[in-house]
């Protein structure tokens, strides 16, 4: 017997309604009855609501109980991405939200028969993947060819699935490297799409390329010594690491330099390489000048000069005045 699941939708488009309900059928109907209801209905347990009203009343009364809620707020630059229990406008696919959906409701309850969702969780002991042989299979990725869907594969193994017409990526379930194994990709068959189709859930292409290489990939000393920006932020699934790698997604989102990142957030150098090399190769950071980065080392020093005279202003005037 299927359980019953309260939902309301506050202060969105009837559009927008109309897609989150589609999206939370399709993801959830297989566990539980679906009742849309009202803010009101003492029943509800999950709430999608607009940022702007989260701060009224009823809706600070409700928070505590036993509610699960997801504020939607619009910022193109994080676009269909859930971030701290906020889904960011505009909506242009249903990815992150279906994650979220998933682990807030069907973590660890999933039937045998549904789509599975691959949570790529690396043991210490696995092989890593040649940072080399990666970067080579996505210079092939994107050379045209006149294909659209592709198999990247580790000696015999199916590892992904790349479906560039869809802007798809399709993660092997419960895969790891093997030593010493070669990678390869090649037109993806029939067979391999369909199973693929029927097993995995798709990603985003950008960010199943993000996580694959923050997973697997064995990190080279590369070198970041300019500005740079992310053009999008990275769904990290990661959960371990994940509060340290969203600071860095905030600062570099806005234009940072490595030292920056390393005075400000106290992370090592190798630790920021490697969260700038899974985004480069994902096709998510963009050099840029000095000019165009809001955080940069001049700028500090700028506004700790600044601090200082007024803490000297403060100082004198505190003296003067015998305080």
């Amino acid at each position: 017997m299927k359980d019953t699941l309260y939902i309301s939708i506050f202060g969105l488009s009837l559009s927008l309604i109309n897609v989150f309900k589609s999206t939370m059928v399709d993801v959830l109907s297989e566990k539980y009855n679906l009742v849309w209801t009202n803010l009101t209905d003492q029943k509800l347990q999950l709430l999608l609501v607009n940022a702007d009203f989260v701060d009224l009343p009823h809706i600070q009364k409700i928070k505590n109980n036993n509610l699960t809620l997801l504020q939607v707020e619009k910022n193109p630059a994080l676009s269909s991405q859930v971030i701290e229990n906020t889904l960011f406008l505009p909506f242009e696919h249903p990815h992150a939200l279906i994650e979220w959906l998933q682990h807030e409701f069907l973590s660890g309850t999933q039937s045998p028969h549904s789509i599975e969702q691959s949570i790529l969780i690396v043991p210490s002991c696995s092989a890593k993947i040649a940072y080399q042989s990666f970067k080579l299979i996505l210079d092939e990725l994107f050379q045209p060819s006149g294909h659209s869907k592709y198999i990247i594969k580790n000696s015999d193994k199916h590892v992904a699935l790349i479906d560039l017409e869809q802007h798809c990526f399709y993660p092997a379930i419960d895969w790891y490297p093997q030593p010493d194994s070669e990678f390869s990709i090649e037109p993806a068959d029939l067979n391999s799409i369909v199973q693929f189709r029927t097993q995995v859930r798709p990603e985003d292409l950008n960010q199943g390329i993000w996580n694959f290489v923050w997973h697997h990939l064995q990190f080279t000393e590369l070198e970041y010594p300019d500005y740079y920006r992310l053009a999008k932020w990275p769904q990290i699934k990661d959960f371990d690491q994940r509060k340290d790698l969203f600071k860095l997604a905030a600062l570099f989102s806005e234009g940072a330099s490595v030292a920056y990142a390393q005075q400000q957030l106290k992370l090592g150098e190798k630790y920021i390489h490697q969260f700038l090399c899974a985004s480069q190769l994902a096709n998510m950071l963009e050099p840029i000048s000095s000019d165009q980065a809001k955080f940069t080392q001049h700028a500090t020093t700028a506004v700790q000069k600044e601090a200082n005279k007024m803490m000297g202003f403060f100082s004198k005037l505190r003296k003067k005045l015998g305080i």
